[in-house]
């Protein structure tokens, strides 16, 4: 397993001196994407991204419409550095689209270090006006704006304090839980009843092919508690078996309760 890398700032450097070494640990320090990573690129497709600004939506990868430098080596390293997070790359990207777009607007400039409370209530406007092809996808722009100021706040990487700064986005309502609406919304997703006498007959039938077994065993129990489908794929093998909890009497248990009394 590699090591793991985390950069800590010296408080008695100044923040120009902490975005440098920032840089330099994730250009030079970090494996992230493989040792032979052409960091000079504005495409990496062992990350799947593009440093593109608001203006590429076609995946260019060409020097018209990327992020202006010294930002996008910024975007770069914040990239590589959060990589392995559940974040998604091209989600962390709309949050450098729209801090570039505000710093060019305010300084005609692109500099994380130019970065203020101005910058980002400007960002978090442009998100709100330019990713509107899904309800959510301001929202989920502002957040990563948000992640980024505290993120160079957090590590002294910016001279100015951006700490306590909400993007003030709302998220856009899910799908409704009760009415009318929300009751055909579920039974859309439900397979008709031929389908599940279909896998109860496969079921019934002792199947020997493993996907049958699988398939049709699976089924039967999300029937029998439909709530608990996360547990389905990590159950272990042999999880049910049985142990004599008295003098007499066998009951079959199942993983929980050999973890809880140690039994193997």
């Amino acid at each position: 397993m590699a090591d793991i890398i985390q950069f800590v700032p010296k408080h008695e450097l100044a923040s120009s001196e902490n975005l440098k070494e920032f840089i330099r640990l994730c250009k030079h320090d970090l494996e992230v994407f493989g040792n032979n990573l052409n960091w000079n690129s504005y495409y990496w497709p062992e990350a799947g991204i593009t440093f593109g600004n608001i203006n590429n939506t076609k995946g260019v990868h060409d020097k018209v419409n990327i992020i202006s430098e010294p930002l996008c080596e910024f975007a770069k390293a914040y990239v590589r550095y959060k990589a392995g997070t559940k974040i998604k790359n091209s989600l962390i990207m709309r949050g450098f689209k729209c801090i570039e777009q505000a710093l060019m607007q305010l300084f005609e400039r692109a500099d994380i270090a130019d970065v203020n409370i101005a910058v980002l209530d400007l960002a978090a406007d442009i998100a709100k006006k330019r990713f509107i092809e899904n309800p959510k996808s301001p929202y989920q722009a502002g957040c990563q704006i948000q992640n980024i100021a505290s993120f160079v706040t957090e590590n002294r990487l910016v001279a100015n304090n951006l700490s306590g700064w909400e993007h003030g986005i709302k998220n856009a309502s899910g799908t409704p839980r009760t009415g009318q609406q929300a009751q055909a919304e579920r039974e859309k997703k439900l397979p008709d009843l031929e389908a599940i006498h279909a896998v109860a007959e496969v079921f019934a039938s002792n199947p020997t092919s493993p996907r049958d077994i699988f398939t049709s065993s699976i089924v039967a129990m999300l029937l029998c508690a439909p709530s608990r489908i996360s547990e389905i794929l990590s159950l272990p093998v042999d999880c049910e078996y049985f142990d004599q909890t008295g003098k007499k009497t066998k009951h079959m248990v199942g993983d929980s309760f050999r973890a809880k009394t140690g039994n193997r």
